[in-house]
């Protein structure tokens, strides 16, 4: 599922059109007949919609949906940001269908915005570029202060289309009905926070025209995780599977690495080891037997370590960082182990904090190791104070700098490759900002990269699994009661639920 941004948007309708001689009033036809299907189908409650209708295309959806909803026997007011003789091409034509329609047509009222009232928010669309004026402006202020619910067509007026950012504060849609393909705001925070249930229409844009446009952004699905991950063979054994090897821990935070060492565990990887402080064994232990921890005398990870545990390090596949700590012996630590590696790793926590503080320490990362931070690591990463407006962009300029597979968390995880594909998460929730939870995320990613994944493909299949198995922990136990233990114990259910062919994708819907 293709993610794309305004401009791209805009050569598919050129494409299709200009270059194929499709008719745009069939498009236009297609988006307001399936948006209005939905509002039905989901508002049947609602005998009163008040539609709010800008001036370009997306107005003339809005009217598409006001001539359909009208048959339909709702009282339909089409509300005017401008007057009829301002829409030009397809909505113009809309303009003149809806005669016969049963619809009221007039300028906009504020005094039509009712809390028992249905309000469709098809002023924009993706047009965003600068700061609201004049009735449209007034119009968006309307949909904020709405009691009711609001559908936003294509994406709630105010929002940067190509980016999470948020140029002017919309109204928060119950639901975002776009077309064809989702919207970068759509997904990435904060924009996303304002579009509510996502729900994508596919209008009849032909795939090979999709295909050719060279979309580098993508909803991570099911069936992708599917394919990549396959079937495991009849006549597997634990050395089909990998060995996974987390390291870090400190006997401050011992349950760090255990949650990791045992999400590998339960993402299938087939032999799992841990090597850590002493303090880790007891943590590990109280998970469950099957982690094998080399447990290191002292309090922390020390240069002294690197010696006597290289043995141990060979022929596996490394997750490092989750409960490690930061002093200046763990830091010599963690630049000589990095000096010993080839392959990628996995690197978290405060591997991520010790790299942002040693930037001579970069030099020494595998390349296409895969880094997993939250954002305030993300900021001492790139060394900017905000990023919030500009997650998408500065995931991949950062996976592009760093050669690395970069996994920045949050609403919306975003997983990205040096100058290559970005994957854009579904699956999660809010219960799972808790603790430990990135400790089960990093487990998970180093538990399938064991068992042969590429770097991109363990990254975005981990991430989607752990979402999923965050989401079957809030349906057992609600958002609330989610924890980090209760999602490393979903990751396995998670990955049978993927295997099915009739899984449903979480958090979105396509019509």
């Amino acid at each position: 599922m293709y993610i794309a941004t305004s401009d791209q948007i805009r050569e598919v309708d050129q494409r299709m059109i200009e270059g194929l001689g499709f008719p745009g009033l069939l498009l236009m036809e297609t988006a307001g007949r399936k948006s209005a299907e939905y509002i039905l189908q989901r508002f049947p409650q609602f005998q009163n919609v008040v539609i709010l209708v800008g001036p370009g295309n997306n107005g003339g959806d809005g009217l598409v949906i006001a001539r359909y909803l009208g048959l339909a026997g709702k009282n339909v007011t089409v509300l005017l940001a401008k007057k009829g003789e301002a829409f030009k091409g397809d909505a113009a034509e809309n303009f003149k269908a809806l005669n016969g329609a049963g619809v009221e047509i007039e300028l906009w009222n504020e005094q039509q915005i009712k809390p028992d009232r249905l309000v469709v928010d098809a002023l924009l669309g993706t047009g965003v570029k600068d700061k609201l004026r004049g009735p449209i402006a007034a119009m968006v202020e309307a949909c904020r202060l709405h009691a009711g619910p609001i559908v936003a067509i294509d994406l709630p007026s105010g929002l940067n289309a190509s980016t999470g950012q948020v140029i002017n504060e919309p109204a928060r849609a119950t639901c975002t009905i776009t077309f064809q393909c989702a919207k970068v705001c759509q997904l990435v925070t904060p924009a996303a926070n304002y579009c509510g249930d996502l729900v994508i229409a596919d209008i009849g844009i032909w795939d090979h025209v999709m295909d050719n446009l060279g979309f580098s952004r993508r909803i991570t699905t099911a069936d992708h995780c599917r394919r990549v991950l396959g079937m495991r063979p009849r006549d597997g054994h634990k050395g089909t599977f990998g060995h996974a090897l987390l390291v870090g821990g400190s006997s401050r935070y011992a349950g760090a690495l255990a949650l990791s060492a045992h999400a590998a565990v339960h993402v299938g990887a087939g032999l799992v080891s841990a090597l850590a402080p002493e303090a880790v064994r007891q943590a590990s232990l109280a998970m469950g037997p099957e982690v094998i921890v080399q447990g290191l005398e002292g309090e922390e990870l020390t240069p002294l370590h690197l010696t006597e545990s290289q043995h141990f390090i060979t022929g596996k596949t490394l997750g490092i960082g989750p409960g490690m700590g930061q002093s200046g012996a763990t830091q010599n630590f963690l630049l000589g182990l990095l000096r010993q590696l080839s392959g990628p790793v996995v690197l978290d926590a405060d591997a991520l904090n010790i790299l942002a503080a040693m930037p001579s320490a970069w030099e020494f990362v595998p390349k296409h190791s895969i880094l997993t931070p939250h954002p305030g690591e993300m900021r001492r990463l790139i060394g900017r104070n905000q990023i919030n407006d500009f997650r998408l962009e500065m995931t991949e300029f950062l996976a592009d700098d760093r050669d690395c597979i970069l996994v920045l968390k949050g609403q919306g995880t975003i997983v990205a490759a040096p100058r290559g594909d970005t994957y854009v998460n579904p699956t999660g929730n809010p219960g799972m900002g808790t603790g430990g939870s990135g400790d089960v995320l990093t487990g998970a990613v180093v538990g399938l990269l064991a068992q042969g994944l590429s770097p991109l493909d363990a990254a975005a299949v981990g991430v989607y699994v752990h979402g999923l198995a965050g989401d079957r922990a809030a349906r057992r136990y609600g958002e609330a009661g989610v924890t980090a233990s209760r999602i490393m114990m979903e990751l396995g259910p998670a990955l049978q639920d993927i295997l099915q062919d009739n899984f449903t994708e979480p958090n979105y819907q396509q019509i």
